[in-house]
């Protein structure tokens, strides 16, 4: 263990410099309530290009729905009744099943993003819970590198380029946080296993038990199924590695410490089951997202390769290719398809003179299992004992895009290499097929989706800087390396998510200062509905108000059952959706899918079934005159079709 003593005093004397200046960064972007959220979307719906005073750079996404029109209104609005388990939505919903929204619940201990709405204001509480994972990704990441590398300075580098990694910022959410947890884990397994003091092999299994629970609690499989084989092979890697160095009194020790964690985990686990088994047993079956069960295979080429062109992601007018949108388009820079060769033939070389670097090796497996997870459909039992059946192999890439970096750092700081002739020959020739394959995914790109690019000088640069790169890694130019690869990756992603004050543009406009005026006086005696639009049922949540449109995360059966008791429809509802509601007199059908994940329900508004709900308060997009039904206000808005927003109050209660 001398060695690992070595490398901890290292680390102690000079890595914490990094993980104070990420500290600071992080306590003045909370300080301040600077949040990366696309929130300003809200603020375009009401006030279209007028100066939004909020917005600090660049421009919110109306791609990332997910998060400006679902997450984040649910977060808020939680935060109104951070001691209520139970949000008033329908007859009231659990968010805290699936969402890592703050109230009162043991999950509530493992989603530490969430802790800042119980003691800040919202606007700084809300910057927290958006820079926290950030903050564990860079601090953990980081620990973790200098583990490999024993270089603080390329460790800083490896976490950003994590962190700036195309399909991370596009899909953020899940998509940071399981790497963020994910790097935790490793780095506390990794003193776990070289621990010198009885204190610090307490305090270490404490937080790796801590983060595996925090992992598990994501609840998103196919990105925590892909991250977490790596993470395993990985381990197995490193304890065959070192497994000269552990004598009988740490194995035991060990082992125990294994059992005792795996133990605690189940216990958590089966503590959420036993307090959700009702609401989980719903979701399992649904009609969307139900019971998944992926087979893997047919992954195009194009879609693994594309990385060097997410650059042109960055404008909306481009639009995304070939690809449904910005994040399904988005990937990692991958260097692995054009090093194979070299790492098989080291590979094979190790196995020769019996000397195998375990987590060299383990970084193959995976990444040729995932790559054949991809391209090839793999027997069902084997999805199954991997558990790779919950993974749709668009989901796959990200930790494909992770076990290639760890290739790439091991590549270049653990693999001795004699750079003959042969094999500066070899490089430049897998270098030129790196060239040669992106010219032709951007020439294919110009041509079918001329929108996407139009210019062949930048297709040949782009290809040029990939062809490049490769060179550059295996001749382990280290330095020239990184710096062009972070690089490329600011560059490309710099700008996807903008910096924004606040969130004003949600809980203080006319519209919203209005609904939290009523709100005052019902007191959540009355309900509000959302016509003829699927945009503001999550912002009369976000508000504090029961409101019966919006996204239900789970279908609530016995609020359906109002509309549809006889289940004639329950293949359309029975699914996690945004809902909104319609008064189409032409049309038969009382329920309408409209998305795999939106439907609408056609009810005239002064139907009973409504009243009996207690539904008060109504909001169209066109002015109405039911005879339920009286206006109170009207509020201005500029969108593509709207000018108006008129609000009703029903009068015959």
């Amino acid at each position: 263990m001398k060695k690992f003593t070595k490398l901890k005093k290292f680390i102690n004397r000079k890595s914490l410099y990094w993980v104070y200046f990420v500290l600071i960064i992080f306590s003045l972007l909370v300080f301040f309530g600077i949040n990366g959220s696309s929130v300003g979307i809200w603020s375009k719906y009401f006030y279209g290009d007028a100066p939004d005073k909020a917005l600090i750079l660049f421009e919110p996404r109306g791609i990332r729905s997910d998060e400006w029109l679902v997450g984040s209104p649910f977060i808020i609005s939680q935060s109104h009744s951070i001691w209520s388990t139970t949000i008033p939505q329908g007859f009231g919903s659990k968010l805290i099943t699936m969402l890592p929204v703050p109230t009162v619940s043991f999950k509530t201990l493992f989603h530490p993003n969430t802790w800042g709405y119980f003691f800040l204001p919202i606007k700084q509480a809300f910057a927290f819970n958006w820079w926290l994972n950030d903050l564990i990704l860079l601090i953990f990441s980081y620990l973790f590198f200098i583990a490999i590398t024993k270089k603080v300075f390329f460790s800083v580098l490896f976490s950003l380029i994590i962190l700036f990694s195309p399909f991370v910022q596009w899909w953020r959410g899940a998509a940071l946080v399981t790497p963020a947890f994910g790097f935790a884990i490793l780095y506390f397994t990794l003193e776990i296993f070289n621990y010198k003091k009885n204190s610090d092999l307490v305090k270490n299994v404490f937080f790796l038990n801590y983060f595996l629970i925090c992992y598990l609690f994501i609840l998103y499989p196919p990105f925590q199924v892909s991250v977490g084989v790596l993470l395993l092979l990985f381990v197995i890697g490193y304890i065959l590695n070192n497994k000269n160095s552990l004598d009988k009194k740490r194995l035991l020790t060990l082992i125990f410490v294994s059992c005792f964690v795996l133990v605690v985990s189940i216990i958590c686990v089966f503590l959420y089951f036993f307090e959700f088994k009702n609401i989980i047993n719903t979701i399992q079956n649904t009609v969307y997202p139900g019971k998944r069960f992926a087979l893997g295979g047919g992954y195009g080429w194009i879609n693994l390769l594309n990385g060097f062109y997410n650059i042109q992601l960055l404008d909306n007018i481009k639009g995304a290719g070939p690809w449904f949108n910005q994040s399904e388009a988005s990937n990692f820079l991958l260097m692995y398809p054009f090093i194979a060769p070299i790492c098989i033939y080291l590979l094979i070389r190790q196995i020769i003179v019996k000397k195998i670097d375990w987590i060299f090796t383990a970084n193959i497996l995976y990444l040729t299992l995932a790559t054949m997870w991809l391209f090839v459909s793999l027997p069902s039992w084997f999805s199954k004992i991997t558990f790779l059946y919950l993974v749709p192999i668009n989901r796959m890439l990200i930790g494909v895009g992770i076990a290639d970096l760890f290739l790439t750092i091991y590549f270049l700081f653990k693999i001795k290499i004699t750079k003959t002739k042969r094999y500066i020959i070899a490089s430049f020739v897998l270098s030129l097929i790196a060239f040669g394959l992106n010219i032709y995914i951007g020439f294919y790109l110009l041509h079918n989706y001329p929108a996407f690019i139009q210019n062949e000088f930048k297709i040949i640069l782009i290809s040029l800087i990939s062809g490049m790169l490769v060179f550059l890694l295996l001749q382990q130019k280290i330095k020239l390396f990184i710096f062009v690869f972070l690089g490329y990756l600011i560059i490309s992603t710099y700008r996807i998510n903008p910096l924004y004050l606040g969130v004003d543009s949600i809980i203080n406009t006319p519209l919203a200062k209005k609904i939290q005026t009523i709100e005052k006086i019902n007191k959540g005696e009355f309900k509000w509905i959302v016509y003829e639009t699927g945009m503001l049922g999550q912002y009369f949540i976000a508000n504090g108000v029961n409101s019966v449109s919006g996204v239900y995360l789970y279908p609530q059966i016995d609020f359906i059952h109002i509309f549809d008791p006889q289940e004639k429809y329950i293949n359309i509802w029975n699914r996690y959706a945004n809902v909104f509601f319609v008064n189409e007199k032409n049309k038969i059908n009382d329920f309408e899918l409209i998305g795999v994940d939106q439907f609408k329900i056609n009810i005239d508004p002064c139907d009973k079934k409504l009243k009996d709900l207690k539904v008060k308060y109504y909001l169209f997009i066109t002015k109405n005159n039911y005879s339920c039904l009286k206006e109170i206000d009207k509020f201005t808005t500029i969108s593509d079709y709207v000018n108006y927003l008129y609000l009703y109050e029903r009068i015959d209660y």
